[in-house]
């Protein structure tokens, strides 16, 4: 199975980005990995695989930015709660649960003003989720709109920036008072 990070690195080639991504604690990744094992068909995987390290992205396509700069910046804005709702399917491939967090929105619209040269992703906005499986397109649609995870929630208090040369930085988000 493929990492997020290995997945980053062959989607762009030898332009690698960087990414800042909220992880989800590896023991919330359980109800995911035991979910994926019970539903999704692992002859109908696609070319990347299962996704077994659970989190969201806040924003692919970060270059050059100083991991102090990122970080003094997002600090501030302190932890995330993310909502996790249905089970749905970016057109193709992709099996994700969307997700509802008003901070990762807010968090990749600053993001995009104030470090807007050193962007190269230019998509509308961001369509917050947590990947499951890459499948084969076509595969798995019965798993569309299922909430077997709605209503979950989870706590974000750090963030991880993976640099393009694949240097992680962790950001502490400052508990706000």
């Amino acid at each position: 199975m493929l990492s997020f990070s290995s997945f980053i690195t062959e989607q762009s080639g030898a332009n690698s980005y960087g990414a800042l991504m909220a992880m989800l604690p590896y023991e919330d990744n359980k109800p995911f990995n035991d979910w994926i094992d019970r539903e999704i068909n692992l002859d109908k995987l696609g070319e990347h695989g299962i996704e077994r390290e659970s989190h969201v992205t806040v924003l692919y396509g970060l270059e050059d930015i100083d991991p102090l700069a990122l970080r003094l910046f997002i600090e501030e804005y302190g932890p995330i709660e993310i909502r996790l709702g249905k089970v749905s399917k970016f057109p193709g491939d992709v099996i994700k649960i969307d997700i509802h967090s008003p901070h990762i929105i807010k968090i990749n619209e600053d993001l995009r003003k104030t470090f807007e040269h050193n962007i190269t992703t230019r998509e509308g906005k961001l369509k917050a989720h947590l990947t499951l499986a890459y499948v084969r397109k076509g595969s798995h649609d019965h798993l569309i709109g299922r909430g077997d995870f709605r209503g979950m929630s989870f706590m974000i208090d750090k963030l991880t920036y993976s640099t393009k040369d694949k240097k992680k930085h962790i950001i502490e988000l400052k508990t706000l008072q």
